[in-house]
């Protein structure tokens, strides 16, 4: 068989013993079968970060911030370091790889697809050592049919669900920090079930996958069952072009000053059901909440020749039931949260085919619209963005003091964007400014990333 051998190389590399290898290669026929091989590094340098610390909330109260290790009795105004989240003075370079992934892609006739995703994300990102075991990002099936010229998607196994985010081509990002807006749906990646209907000027995408727990489910510390159990993920978004010319392709944060208008309106609803997370320390040790979370809000992406810009707004609920009774303490508060952003591009041709891109952002996050923040910034903001909301106790309808673990605040960057060879080989340089909603806490860095795609 002539597809034999550059399959042997191509699976080799994910790891795949012979034997799993004779499964996969001897039944199709070879003018049925084809095999792709993709990969993404992306190295990262950050300069010179410096922050300030955030100690006290709204009533003087010593707090500690979100993802640190550093003592309560640091005083407001210390030095803070951004990339690891601790108080102290944080090194003046360091280094990276955000992202690291490596990916298998066989088709079949008759539109059916198979994928698997390998990724070590964020290596080395906090000390040396950090995240560097590979894991599974995507295992999944698909298999697309055509029916009255609308294309009907269906995936099973491993996947992201079809976000606001998720639905852009991760190499074309604007910036090297993920985007506000789109982090703030905390999208889970269980296995499941997708399907999207692709029509000319439209895409509407629903998905259904397992939830995702931070607590073991049954018995808790103390004995007491616990009512609740893991939950589902569901999500639903739709898509919608002015026109058949102006519904693109393939959804890109940058479009690398191609010529041609685009404009893509979205809405999208993301509900999950049932995470297991620890109660609030008046709960009871042991004690763990039912969560339940709703995310809604509209987005727009506008693509006229060089300008690339997007802006969109979310909305977020998160509720908490206790699994069980202790000591008569009430469900902690509800809790709405909300985020703005905006971007934009202007990508400019050079001699020599490359393309250069100022850009800029500015977003608005409010972790709780009820309360007023006193956070710290953590480079984990970039990785697992503004996605965990701590259970705060009922205060019967009264006033509740923000916490350091909500990041509320404001967040701007200006970058410029080098494409050497359009998104296969690009260069960014980013500078980050965020100020906490309240208190004296920030955070600054320069960010300087390398993409190579293949």
């Amino acid at each position: 068989m002539k597809h034999l051998v550059p399959s042997l190389s191509i699976l080799a590399l994910v790891g795949l013993s012979a034997s799993a290898l004779s499964a996969a290669t001897i039944s199709p026929k070879e003018e049925t079968l084809t095999v792709g091989i993709n990969g993404l590094l992306q190295t990262r340098l950050t300069l010179l970060p410096s922050g300030t610390y955030n100690n006290t909330d709204a009533a003087g109260n010593a707090q500690n911030g979100y993802n640190q290790a550093a003592p309560t009795t640091a005083p407001d105004g210390a030095s803070y370091d951004p990339i690891r989240g601790t108080v102290g003075e944080p090194e003046k370079a360091h280094f990276d790889m955000r992202r690291v992934r490596l990916g298998v892609v066989g088709t079949y006739k008759d539109g059916w697809r198979g994928t698997i995703v390998l990724s070590a994300d964020t290596v080395d990102s906090s000390y040396y050592g950090t995240a560097r075991n590979p894991a599974i990002y995507t295992a999944a099936v698909g298999k697309k049919t055509t029916v009255g010229g609308l294309d009907h998607d269906v995936i099973v196994g491993l996947d992201k669900p079809y976000t606001a985010e998720s639905s852009v081509a991760g190499n074309s990002y604007l910036f090297p920090t993920n985007r506000p807006g789109g982090d703030f749906v905390d999208v889970i990646r269980g296995v499941g079930a997708h399907y999207r209907l692709y029509g000319s000027m439209f895409t509407v995408a629903a998905s259904f996958m397992n939830g995702m727990t931070t607590g073991a489910a049954g018995n808790n510390s103390n004995g007491v069952g616990e009512e609740g159990t893991p939950g589902y993920y569901g999500n639903l978004r739709a898509e919608f072009a002015p026109g058949a010319s102006m519904m693109p392709k393939k959804k890109q944060e940058s479009y690398v000053g191609a010529e041609g208008t685009h404009v893509v309106i979205g809405a999208e609803v993301d509900k999950e059901w049932s995470r297991q997370v620890a109660g609030y320390t008046g709960q009871g040790t042991g004690v763990w909440n039912d969560q339940d979370m709703l995310i809604w809000g509209p987005d727009v992406l506008v693509h006229f020749n060089g300008l690339s810009a997007i802006a969109e707004y979310k909305r977020r609920v998160t509720s908490w039931e206790a699994t069980a009774d202790w000591a008569g303490q009430p469900d902690p508060d509800s809790r709405n949260s909300q985020v703005w952003n905006l971007q934009a591009g202007y990508a400019m041709p050079l001699s020599g085919g490359m393309v250069v891109e100022p850009a800029a952002r500015y977003a608005d996050i409010d972790m709780d619209t009820h309360a007023d923040e006193y956070g710290n910034y953590s480079r984990g903001v970039d990785y697992t963005a503004w996605k965990n909301i701590t259970p705060s106790a009922n205060l019967n309808g009264g006033a509740r003091t923000g916490t350091s673990a909500d990041l509320s605040g404001r967040q701007i960057e200006i970058g410029v964007n080098l494409y050497i060879n359009g998104l296969a080989n690009k260069l960014q340089l980013s500078y980050l400014n965020w100020q906490a909603e309240e208190g004296v806490g920030d955070a600054q860095m320069l960010i300087l990333q390398h993409q190579l795609t293949f």
